[in-house]
């Protein structure tokens, strides 16, 4: 479709912010409402509700009686898989109105909002195949003794989800908890409800039983601290900043110590060599990284670690592509640059920038809110940052890239670790057996040794990662990000003598 169709499809679109629960929508106990803006456009888009404790108390009620009667835990995993496999498919059927959804709640362009509805096919898919293949153990042991360990749902999940990529955020959380068999409480992020709620309503399509998934938007100091502190729910899935996956560490712990699985925030570092070899491809990928989502990212390449040697011929390369960057309109199909979230993030970031720009950083390109409506910024990139400003060490989640010179790998490595953060790591070098060697030193939980360009698929879902520090801790994708999901019980069976003839 070209940009018209969707704005006509826009105005057509429904917007639903009322509570899912026990499989229905309903009126929140809240009267207290807020006013949802499109980012790009800085018009209102919805009127939605704060929420209240009373919601998530219901839903938590719902989500543990459909755990407890067994409607969803105690059918057969392949039972589980065929209702979540019918939900991909569902995600295929309305793809372009999961799409539009998210571009109108945080601007997001278009293009990237269709692709994130197959990116989030993929997490569903696996989690579905997956869920027959997280198997229990027999334990050698005595002949008269079966000694088993079983791994079973570990309840009722509460799941807290970011903004930045509602509909793959969705995914994430809710596939691998459903495909173990626990109940989901699940709260979208108030800047992004929609796709949230309406992929709640294609599970009840696709025969997930109500009470198994409930979603209740709402603000986090309501419905998040609600979701966090409440003493019934089992464990606390969450994606965010790291002070607020600190919080929440803390309200767990004041409640019933529920399980927790923090993804939290990061500052990665993208390191490159003089052995890099095409700096014209370096140069995309650092671009690519910083500017991805507007550099709304956790894993975004924030920091740009270059070998003294090659500093001003990368950077040269790393300007003359940011600055080509153009901002657009998220409902035509040609915008790849987007808007910041909000208002508020967008004065954030910018605050970032005047207090590097004071420091005496060399602000190289960017560093200004675009000029045109909406809450749109231009790609930036600091030269001579100090290793221990905040430019370089506190995550910033927009488009700032601060560029750090080295001199020798383990130069490299003390930058990289500079920072309380361990997501991700970029490196770059021809000589695989260095690039290997420091991947295993770095502190990150995961590492990519030349990005591209990349001819084969990756392993994406299948692949299990785990943060270090301030990122956080528990496991996401792969059999063992299922496995995060399931309690492990050990099963001692004495087995009667046999009888003597």
């Amino acid at each position: 479709m070209n940009k018209q169709q969707w704005e006509h499809k826009a105005e057509k679109v429904r917007l639903e912010t009322r509570p899912l629960i026990d499989g229905e929508f309903v009126a929140s106990r809240s009267s207290k409402r807020y006013t949802k803006i499109n980012p790009a456009s800085e018009e209102a888009l919805v009127d939605a509700y704060e929420g209240s404790p009373d919601d998530v108390d219901t839903a938590v009620k719902s989500g543990r009686r459909a755990f407890t009667d067994g409607r969803w835990a105690r059918i057969a995993p392949q039972e589980r898989r065929d209702h979540l496999l019918r939900l991909v498919q569902l995600l295929i059927e309305h793809r372009e109105e999961l799409a539009l959804l998210d571009s109108l709640d945080v601007g997001k362009p278009i293009s990237q909002a269709l692709s994130e509805v197959e990116m989030a096919c993929g997490y569903l898919r696996f989690a579905a195949e997956a869920s027959d293949k997280v198997l229990d153990d027999v334990l050698p042991s005595h002949p008269a003794l079966l000694a088993l360990n079983v791994r079973e749902p570990v309840g009722v999940v509460g799941a807290i989800l970011p903004w930045n990529f509602p509909v793959v955020a969705v995914a994430l959380k809710i596939a691998p908890a459903l495909a173990a068999g626990n109940s989901v409480v699940l709260k979208p992020s108030e800047l992004s409800p929609l796709s949230a709620l309406r992929i709640g309503q294609l599970a009840l399509e696709a025969g997930v039983p109500d009470g198994a998934l409930n979603v209740v938007p709402g603000v986090g100091a309501t419905v998040g601290r609600t979701i966090a502190q409440h003493n019934d729910i089992d464990m606390l899935t969450f994606t965010g900043s790291s002070a607020t996956g600190g919080m929440l560490l803390q309200s767990a712990g004041e409640s019933n110590l529920k399980k927790l699985l923090l993804e939290c925030g990061g500052k990665s570092p993208h390191i490159v060599f003089s052995d890099a070899g095409d700096l014209d491809v370096v140069a995309a990928d650092v671009v690519e990284q910083i500017t991805w989502n507007q550099g709304q990212v956790c894993i975004a390449g924030s920091r740009l670690l270059v070998e003294a040697s090659i500093h001003a011929d990368l950077l040269k390369r790393v300007i003359h592509l940011m600055a080509a960057i153009s901002p657009g309109d998220p409902l035509d199909p040609a915008t790849t640059y987007g808007p910041l979230v909000s208002g508020e993030h967008l004065k954030k970031v910018l605050g970032y920038v005047e207090a590097a720009k004071e420091s005496g950083a060399q602000l190289r390109v960017g560093g200004r809110r675009a000029d045109r409506r909406g809450y749109f910024m231009e790609a930036t990139v600091f030269d001579g940052v100090r290793v221990n400003h905040p430019v370089a060490c506190e995550e910033i989640f927009g488009p700032v890239m601060a560029v750090m010179p080295f001199s020798t790998r383990e130069e490299a490595l003390s930058i990289a670790h500079s920072v309380n953060y361990g997501l991700s790591a970029r490196i770059w070098t021809r000589d695989v057996a260095k690039g290997y060697a420091l991947a295993r030193q770095l502190r990150a939980g995961e590492v990519t040794v030349n990005a591209a360009p990349v001819t084969q698929p990756g392993v994406g879902p299948a692949a299990s990662t785990e943060p270090f520090g301030r990122s956080g801790f528990g496991v996401e994708g792969g059999l063992e990000g299922l496995r995060q999901y399931t309690r492990c019980k050990a099963i001692h069976i004495n087995l009667p003598a046999e009888r003597t003839r």
